[in-house]
């Protein structure tokens, strides 16, 4: 609704101001009204406030036009009011013409009471924020937008290169979630510069996490297909025949094993696990790096290797007169400042060796303690295939299988050379140990 008030000659103090002839027009404000009245005034010279007698028609002249043609001695005041409902509208003009406010001086209104639409309940109208408060939450949503982009940016120019930022890429399926609520928001209030950024951010988190989760066409292989299973054991296991019986129930044809410790040893020769899988080699541990290569298939040349400090172990799979290389990793999680130089060195070091290989095949399978945001695993992408990315389905988490209250994250991998198919790629249940173990199907591509 717009009000134009037309003010007319000298107003006479104490009997009647502005405030009572608002507080008047405020008793006969629109029903429909949203925003409220917006007022319009013009002085004209001389008289009081008054009503004129006379209410304008359905064809009279507008405020400016009544505005024109008043004169210094004509008290008016000049309602023009717009309603979608034209019946609205005459109520109106009748409320001023013949209501209760009689002609003459405006004298009767009380300042104060405010008059409300019908259905109008003042419990029912949440008031805003104050000012402090959304200042405040406006600035929290640009320091986490911001750490993020700078997270964001870190993984662009230098990924890995410090620890902490190190941490912040093995937990990108959670740490960017908040930009995606703080991009909506920042919208839906007109925030330019601050939907730009944590958009940006947004797009960078679903590109990292969704696409690796896309389905990707199966490979066409040829020849004999092979099982192949990296497991965790986890050396403090305490019921080592729960997982050992899983073991036997996936069937493999080539495992490779983490963290064997002496009992793990003394319990999978208990079952017969190393007669059904003869071309093995072991290495026991009373820590958690014992490590082992168990495969029903001739495999030759098995030998430990040490890299960082730590044991790894490598041989050659003999598979349709076709030589595989293996290799079984277990690097060391960087998980303090005192770890990463180590882990950083294995990584390095089985970089280099997967490129020595060249064009020759080869299975590099274990537990990694890299996500696949790490710098490490975006490597390896560029020299094998990620078994998991290649068949798998999800996000694939491997730890800590309901061990820790931290979130789930895919540190265990199998990686294959790029004349390798991978037809199938699932993880079992690793009853007892903090990961699950990663099953892959392998056979030769079709060239």
């Amino acid at each position: 609704m717009i009000v134009t008030v037309l003010l007319a000659e000298a107003i006479v103090p104490g009997n009647t101001n502005c405030l009572q002839v608002i507080a008047a027009i405020h008793a006969i404000r629109s029903p429909s009204s949203v925003l409220g009245l917006r007022f319009s005034f013009s002085r004209l010279p001389g008289g009081n406030f008054r009503h004129d007698d006379t209410a304008p028609s359905s064809g009279a002249a507008t405020p400016r036009a009544g505005a024109a043609a008043s004169s210094a001695t004509t008290n008016t005041i000049v309602f023009h009011m717009q309603s979608a409902r034209s019946k609205d509208r005459a109520r109106r003009r009748e409320a001023q013409t013949h209501g209760d406010a009689a002609p003459g001086r405006v004298d009767a209104c009380q300042f104060g009471t405010r008059a409300r639409r019908p259905g109008y309940n003042r419990r029912q109208v949440k008031p805003a924020l104050p000012v402090g408060v959304r200042r405040a939450l406006w600035g929290a949503t640009w320091a986490i937008t911001t750490v993020l982009a700078s997270f964001a940016a870190m993984r662009l120019v230098w990924h890995d290169g410090l620890w902490l930022f190190m941490l912040g890429n093995g937990l990108t399926p959670y740490l960017y979630l908040p930009v995606w609520p703080i991009a909506a928001a920042a919208t839906a209030a007109r925030r330019k510069r601050l939907a730009v950024l944590a958009g940006l951010v947004a797009a960078l988190h679903g590109y990292w996490t969704i696409t690796p989760l896309l389905p990707r066409t199966a490979a066409a292989t040829t020849g004999r297909t092979l099982r192949i299973v990296s497991a965790n054991l986890l050396m403090v296991h305490d019921n080592p025949p729960l997982l050992a019986a899983e073991l036997d129930r996936l069937d493999a044809d080539v495992y490779f094993l983490q963290e064997l410790s002496p009992h793990w040893d003394d319990e999978l020769e208990r079952r017969g696990f190393w007669r059904r899988y003869p071309f093995n080699k072991r290495l026991t541990s009373e820590d958690s790096f014992g490590t082992a290569i168990a495969s029903r298939l001739p495999v030759r040349d098995l030998d430990v290797f040490w890299s960082a400090e730590l044991p790894q172990m490598r041989g050659v799979l003999r598979v349709d007169d076709r030589d595989i290389a293996l290799l079984n990793v277990h690097l060391l999680p960087p998980r303090s400042l005192d770890y990463v130089p180590y882990y950083r060195q294995g990584a390095d070091d089985l970089v280099v060796m997967v490129k020595q290989l060249g064009a020759n095949s080869f299975i590099v399978a274990g537990d990694f303690n890299s996500t696949p945001d790490s710098r490490f695993v975006a490597r390896m992408r560029g020299l094998s295939d990620d078994a998991w990315e290649a068949a798998g389905s999800g996000f694939g988490f491997t730890w800590p299988n309901g061990m820790f209250t931290l979130p789930p994250m895919r540190l265990d991998h199998v990686f294959v050379s790029p004349d390798l198919g991978v037809l199938r790629a699932t993880l079992g249940v690793g009853l007892g140990s903090d990961h699950r173990p990663i099953i892959a199907d392998v056979a030769r591509r079709m060239r």
